[in-house]
């Protein structure tokens, strides 16, 4: 899967353009900060989680994935939305293989792949305008402060 896509499940589905987040963390378990943090994102109608999936990797440099409802959730806040993925299994091994080679040993990543709730209607408007989405990419926020910072 690419980093943006509106074509796979998702688009069958009437969901807009799809993004692939990673989010690395040191040791073995995902912050129940973070967890939460994605929980209400969903809550509040900001972002539709599609897929989720944990990758840990060991000190060794082997990698274990787990599926997302594998992961602790002591708040409960993450069962909650985790029902309602519509895209389970969109993350690929290939794509799995590129976050693990990019994390250090003994790290942890959470790999969701959201949806912007607000693209929905404009990807369904340009459809049925016989359109496409001709390019999507998320810039990551340290390169864009690096240029305003840079006054670029």
């Amino acid at each position: 899967m690419a980093a943006t896509s509106e074509g796979g499940p998702a688009a069958g589905a009437g969901l807009g353009p799809v993004e692939m987040v990673a989010l690395a963390f040191p040791g073995e378990r995902v912050p129940p900060g973070v967890v939460d943090e994605v929980a209400a994102l969903v809550a509040q109608g900001r972002i539709r989680l599609v897929d989720a999936v944990v990758l840990r990797r060991g000190l060794d440099g082997t990698s274990t994935v787990l599926e997302v409802r594998e992961i602790e959730d002591p708040t409960g806040s993450l069962a909650v939305v985790v029902g309602g993925l519509v895209g389970e299994g969109l993350t690929s091994e290939e794509d799995l293989a590129d976050v693990a080679g990019d994390v250090a040993p003994g790290s942890v990543v959470v790999v969701l792949v959201v949806e912007h709730v607000w693209s929905t209607a404009l990807a369904r408007a340009t459809r049925a305008a016989d359109g496409i989405m001709l390019a999507s990419e998320r810039i990551p926020a340290e390169v864009v402060n690096e240029l305003v910072a840079a006054g670029t």
